[in-house]
């Protein structure tokens, strides 16, 4: 009972909680386990719920609505839809064209191309693009080039300044080359972890490290970066 009376009074003590570590607070746990069932509980047991009543301040209260970015199927969907918008777009709007050419918008333009789209299709929210590929944030045209893609010509015409720089490439670096360019064509952009998986990854298993040097590889990373970063 001594020991217990030691320990009690040790715990209690403002400089016991003051330089109490890990090691301290277990000595304290097995010291005192044997006689914490004599703890006195309040009123209602010890599982009664500790009740807090605080006055709010209704005038310093905000309110928000935070819209959720679209995932997995519900994305899919969405995805699906506003293509078939610009897709009908396409071919007479020269906004979307020269989105798809990799040439600079302005945001008169993409004003109007908002109003075009809304008058097409009332419900669909061009805002969700944005939240839906994060990189693009504050950049529309960016994120509809992530479901227009990029005209095959545009993107050729920064590889070629690629091929100037290294021109003593082999067959596999070519044939890796003319893969990226062609998923960068499809999908707007391209992150750099996916030059280390397939179809990169079945030229060489360690996918743009296997085929090029340092030198090399730092040029195609930023050339794969300017894709995913608005035209100046």
């Amino acid at each position: 009972m001594q020991a217990h009376l030691e320990a009690i009074e040790r715990v209690e003590s403002t400089e016991f909680w003051q330089e109490a570590g890990f090691a301290e607070l277990e000595w304290a746990r097995v010291e005192l386990r044997d006689i914490m069932k004599h703890v006195l509980h309040p009123a209602g047991g010890a599982d009664a719920a500790l009740v807090v009543d605080v006055a709010e301040d209704r005038g310093a209260v905000e309110t928000a609505t935070k819209t959720l970015p679209l995932e997995g199927l519900e994305f899919a969907a969405y995805r699906q839809r506003v293509g078939a918008v610009f897709q009908g777009l396409l071919e007479t709007n020269p906004v979307l064209q020269r989105i798809q050419q990799r040439q600079p918008v302005t945001e008169a333009n993409l004003a109007e191309l908002r109003s075009l789209v809304t008058a097409q299709a009332p419900d669909l929210d061009l805002a969700q693009l944005e939240r839906a590929y994060p990189k693009t944030a504050g950049h529309l045209e960016l994120a509809i080039r992530r479901i227009i893609g990029l005209a095959p010509e545009a993107v050729k015409a920064y590889f070629a300044a690629f091929h100037t720089t290294h021109p003593e490439l082999n067959a596999k670096q070519i044939r890796f080359l003319d893969l990226l360019a062609g998923l960068i064509a499809q999908s707007g952009a391209l992150e750099v972890e996916r030059l280390y998986e397939s179809p990169f990854t079945n030229l060489h298993e360690d996918g743009i490290d296997g085929l090029f040097d340092e030198t090399e590889s730092d040029d195609l990373v930023a050339l794969i970066e300017q894709f995913d970063s608005p035209v100046q």
